[in-house]
């Protein structure tokens, strides 16, 4: 997942998470930020909790606040890592988060 980082103010980095079939009951996966280059409280804000897919759904996203500035510095990475799958085995448990420099 890429976004243009922007001057001050929040963008949303979106991710999709994604079940490869329906499933008859509910599934739930925790998520959580991490740090690689990018660093929470300052480059975006840290997000965790608990996606809950009900039965039929196949697809729900994660949003991950972006902070904006005016620094010309790198582009910028984090993760978001899945875990304690309910109900589900996990395929992909990481995804990326790159932040576009525009200054």
């Amino acid at each position: 997942m890429t976004v243009v980082e922007g001057n001050p103010g929040p963008t949303d980095a979106v991710f999709q998470v994604a079940l490869l079939a329906s499933s008859t009951g509910t599934v739930t996966v925790d998520y959580a930020t991490e740090n690689a280059t990018a660093t929470a409280g300052s480059d975006y804000t840290a997000a965790s909790g608990t996606l809950t897919f009900i039965p039929g759904q196949t697809v729900a996203t994660i949003a991950v606040t972006v902070n904006g500035d005016t620094d010309v510095e790198p582009n910028e990475t984090f993760s978001v890592i899945l875990s304690n799958a309910g109900d589900a085995t996990l395929g992909n448990s990481q995804g990326a988060g790159i932040i576009l420099n525009d200054d």
